[in-house]
C-alpha cells in the first residue's frame, strides 16, 4: 500500500538563455577566479544526473559493468527520476583537489573516463575501473536552479549531449564549454526523495498487485499497464513452512521456485521493467510474515533479502507489518536491512503499518516500535506507509481521518530521529468495518490534492489493482476482486497516478 514521488519539471530552455547572459555579464564583472568556483556535492550518495534538454538520465547502458561500456542518456524510469541502479550515480572525491570521480550504483568499481584519454571536441565517455587518473576526475560547478556543469579535468572540457540530441542510446562526450542546456544536467535523488544532497524530493503513486488473486504471473504486466501506473508494489511474499525463506502465493515452494500458473515471477517482473514500470515486493501482510520471523539471526535475514534483489534486480523493499511478530523480530529485520543498504546503496525500503487518526499505535504490532528500532539500527528507512483504512467508525469521514493520521504519524517520524517520508495507502470502495464504510471517487481526489500540498507525503498507494473495477457496485462487503462503488475500470487509478 504504497505510493511514491514525482520530480518537478526541469525548468526550460529559457533558463539557459538567462544563463548564459549572466555569464557574460560575469566575465566582464568578476575575476576569472570566481567563474570556476567549484561545488561541493555530497559524496556517496546515489543520484539521478537528468540533462536539462532532453530530461534524460545519465544511464550505464545495459547495465553494463565491464571496461568499455558506453556511458549514454535514456529516458528516467520514471519520467523525471530513476530507481534504476544503473541510473544511479555517486561522486568520490578524486586526487585532485576539488574533483570528483563518478561511479554508477550498478558497477561500483566503474568510473566515468574520457575514451583514449581523449582532449579534444567528440570523445565519447565509457566506464572504467578507476584509476585516478585526469581523464576520470571532474569539476562539478554550478549553475543555479540546481544545474550543474562537469569539467573534465584532463581536457577542460565539459560532459556534453552531442548535438543537443534528446533521443535515447545517444553516448555522451565532451565538447568545449558553451553554457547550453546540453551541457547542463541536475543532480536529483531518485524516487523516494528521502536522501540527502541537492535533490528534489520527488511524489510517486505505487499501487499493491496482489499475486494471490491470480491464476499466473502473466497476467501482471497487463493489469499494470492497463492502470496506467509506473510503479507497483507486488505483494506478498511469504515464510514457507515457517522457515528463512520465502514463497510466492501461488508458487509450489519457496525460492527459487518461483513459478505462478505457467509462468515465472522473474519474467512478469523483467517484463514490467522493460516497460519502465518500478516494481517494490512486499513481504507480509496481513496473516503472513516476513523472513526475519525465522531466521535466527540479521545475517540470515540478510541472506534472504539480498536473494530478491539479486534475482529479480530490485531497488525497492516493502514490508507490510501487521501480525504478532516473533521474539526480536523487529530489531533483526532493522539490523538486516541496515547491512543491506550498506551492501546495495541506493536500496529503498519502506515498512507498510496499520495507521489510526492519532498514527501508528505505541502498542505490540502497532508500528512504533518497528520504526523506532529501525533508528536504533541505523536503518535509513526511507518511506513509513500507512494504511488509511478500516477506521472502525460509522459513517467515517475517511478523508479527514487520514489526513489526521498521516499528520500524527510525521510527528512520531521526527520523534524516533528519522527523516522518513509519509506514504498513504487507500482501500478504495467497501472497506472491512462494520457497517462498511466506502471510500469514494470523491475521496480519492480530496486525498490527492490534500496530498499535493503536504510535502511530506512522497507515496500514495491503494488496495489493490484487483479491486479497481466497478464489477461489484453496492457491495457492502470488502470484496477481493471488485471495488463495491460505481467505477469504470481502474478509475482509483486515473486519479491517483498524477500525483
Amino acid at each position: 500500500m504504497s505510493r511514491t514521488c514525482n520530480f518537478a519539471k526541469l525548468v526550460g530552455q529559457k533558463h539557459s538563455i538567462l544563463r548564459c547572459s549572466l555569464f557574460l555579464a560575469i566575465v566582464f564583472l568578476t575575476p576569472l577566479t570566481l567563474l570556476h568556483a567549484q561545488s561541493t556535492l555530497t559524496t556517496g550518495t546515489p543520484y539521478n544526473i537528468v540533462n536539462e534538454n532532453s530530461g534524460s538520465c545519465v544511464d550505464d547502458t545495459a547495465s553494463g559493468t565491464a571496461n568499455g561500456t558506453a556511458v549514454q542518456q535514456w529516458a528516467c524510469g520514471e519520467g523525471t527520476s530513476s530507481t534504476q541502479p544503473n541510473q544511479q550515480w555517486e561522486f568520490h572525491n578524486g586526487t585532485a583537489s576539488g574533483y570528483y570521480y563518478v561511479t554508477n550504483v550498478n558497477a561500483p568499481a566503474e568510473a566515468w573516463n574520457v575514451t583514449g584519454n581523449g582532449t579534444t571536441n567528440g570523445s565519447l565517455i565509457q566506464t572504467w575501473t578507476y584509476a585516478g587518473n585526469p581523464n576520470e576526475e571532474w569539476e562539478a560547478v554550478s549553475l543555479g536552479g540546481g544545474y550543474y556543469k562537469f569539467v573534465g579535468q584532463g581536457s577542460g572540457l565539459c560532459l556534453d549531449t552531442p548535438s543537443a540530441s534528446t533521443a535515447n542510446g545517444v553516448q555522451l562526450e565532451i565538447y568545449t564549454c558553451n553554457g547550453t542546456a546540453a551541457q547542463a544536467f541536475k543532480l536529483v535523488i531518485p524516487s523516494s526523495g528521502t536522501g540527502t544532497g541537492t535533490g528534489t524530493a520527488t511524489n510517486l503513486f505505487a499501487p499493491f498487485e496482489y499475486v494471490g488473486d491470480l491464476g499466473d504471473a502473466n497476467q501482471i504486466p497487463g493489469i499494470v499497464s492497463a492502470s496506467g501506473a509506473k510503479a507497483v508494489i507486488l505483494a506478498f511474499l511469504d515464510p514457507s513452512n515457517n522457515g528463512c525463506n520465502l514463497i510466492w502465493p501461488g508458487a509450489s515452494g519457496p525460492l527459487p521456485n518461483d513459478t505462478v500458473g505457467s509462468t515465472s515471477m522473474g519474467t512478469a517482473i523483467a517484463n514490467l521493467q522493460a516497460a519502465g514500470v518500478t516494481v517494490a515486493l512486499s513481504q507480509g501482510g496481513a496473516g503472513g510474515q516476513e523472513a526475519a520471523a525465522h531466521c535466527s539471526t540479521a545475517a540470515a535475514t540478510q541472506a534472504v533479502y539480498q536473494s530478491l534483489i539479486t534475482k529479480y534486480h530490485v531497488n525497492w523493499l516493502d514490508f507490510d507489518i501487521e501480525y504478532s511478530e516473533t521474539s526480536g523480530q523487529s530489531v533483526r529485520r532493522a539490523q538486516a536491512l541496515a547491512a543491506l543498504q550498506a551492501a546495495n546503496p541506493g536500496l529503498i525500503i519502506s515498512y507498510t503499518l496499520p495507521l489510526g487518526p492519532g498514527g501508528l499505535d505505541p502498542g505490540t504490532g502497532g508500528g512504533l516500535t518497528d520504526i523506532t528500532d529501525a533508528k536504533a539500527a541505523g536503518l535509513n528507512l526511507n518511506i513509513v506507509n500507512g494504511m488509511a483504512m478500516d477506521f472502525g467508525g460509522t459513517n467515517e469521514n475517511q478523508p479527514q481521518l487520514s489526513e489526521e493520521g498521516a499528520a500524527a504519524l510525521k510527528s512520531q517520524i521526527q520523534s524516533a530521529g528519522l527523516t522518513s517520508t509519509v506514504g498513504l495507502t487507500f482501500l478504495p470502495g467497501t472497506s472491512d468495518d462494520t457497517p462498511p464504510n466506502s471510500f469514494t471517487l470523491a475521496n480519492a481526489t480530496t486525498m490527492l490534492n490534500w496530498a499535493e500540498t503536504n510535502k511530506y507525503v512522497t507515496l500514495l498507494s491503494f488496495w489493490e489493482l484487483n479491486r479497481d473495477n466497478g464489477g461489484c457496485p453496492g457491495s457492502t462487503v470488502d470484496e477481493d476482486t471488485c471495488s463495491g462503488v460505481s467505477q469504470s475500470s481502474y478509475e482509483f487509478s486515473s486519479i491517483f497516478r498524477t500525483f
